[in-house]
């Protein structure tokens, strides 16, 4: 047996009335959340960057400080300059790869003075957080 319940215009609904209005109204909103939701994730997901960024390749001279843990590379004729990360992939003169560690060509033992040695890198730009973006070395090939 349904329940009678007065609104505020003194009309009577039964409680299945109010059941049905409500559940029509909220369908259509529902349907343009969700439809709203899935145009923004496959904006979002379309402009996000994915896989490998392609790189810049430029010869140059490294210079890395030993105690920084970190390098820059300045291309030839006036050209760029990147961060080198104290760990990037490399090659050596004999063409060995290897990553993890300083590229040997720019290695001093004992020394605390900036090596530099002639090489050919490959860098990106690296977006920041705040907006702003860095030229970073992806890769050294020790010439």
């Amino acid at each position: 047996m349904p329940v009678v319940v007065r609104n505020c215009h003194d009309r009577v609904m039964s409680s299945n009335a109010w059941a049905s209005r409500s559940f029509v109204v909220r369908l259509p909103i529902g349907i343009a959340a969700i439809v709203g939701a899935l145009l923004v994730g496959g904006l979002v997901g379309v402009k996000l960057p994915v896989g490998a960024k392609p790189v810049t390749v430029s010869r140059g001279t490294a210079f890395f400080r030993n105690t920084d843990n970190l390098g820059t590379f300045q291309a030839n004729r006036g050209g760029v300059s990147a961060l080198i990360p104290g760990e990037v992939e490399w090659t050596d003169r004999s063409s060995r790869r290897e990553s993890g560690s300083v590229p040997s060509c720019l290695r001093r033992r004992g020394e605390e003075a900036v090596a530099q040695a002639s090489v050919e890198a490959g860098y990106t730009w690296l977006r920041l957080p705040d907006g702003g973006s860095s030229l970073i070395v992806g890769w050294i090939r020790c010439l």
